[in-house]
């Protein structure tokens, strides 16, 4: 998901757009990494676990924009509701009865990233 060598906020829209990519690419893998079936383990062996490493990368990426005019709350906190709302997008899209539009997830990706980064 990661974006090299761009500004954060180009970085983040990049992040945004490969994470719902994929998850239309993938569906399946897709599922299987974020799928509701929970499995409980220790803690301690959650540090390489898909969940774990998407919510640092989204963190890194929200920390690397400038403050909004209101400020950040807390990193980790802001960084969850980005995730939360757009994999509720990319979920609604894979669960409706037909063909999701990759265009159509993109620009609704882009206007909540847009939205968050305004503040």
């Amino acid at each position: 998901m990661r974006a090299a060598d761009r500004g954060p906020r180009e970085a983040l829209r990049t992040m945004g757009r490969r994470y719902c990519s994929f998850a239309l690419e993938n569906p399946r893998r897709y599922r299987l990494m974020f799928g509701v079936e929970r499995i409980a383990g220790p803690r301690e062996q959650g540090a390489g676990h898909p969940v774990t490493l998407v919510l640092g990368a989204w963190e890194e990426a929200l920390a690397a924009l400038p403050p909004p005019p209101r400020g950040r709350m807390d990193g980790s906190q802001d960084a969850l509701l980005l995730w939360s709302a757009l994999h509720g997008i990319v979920t609604i899209a894979m669960a409706l009865p037909f063909e999701a539009d990759p265009d159509g997830l993109a620009r609704r990706a882009d206007e909540l990233l847009a939205r968050i980064v305004a503040g």
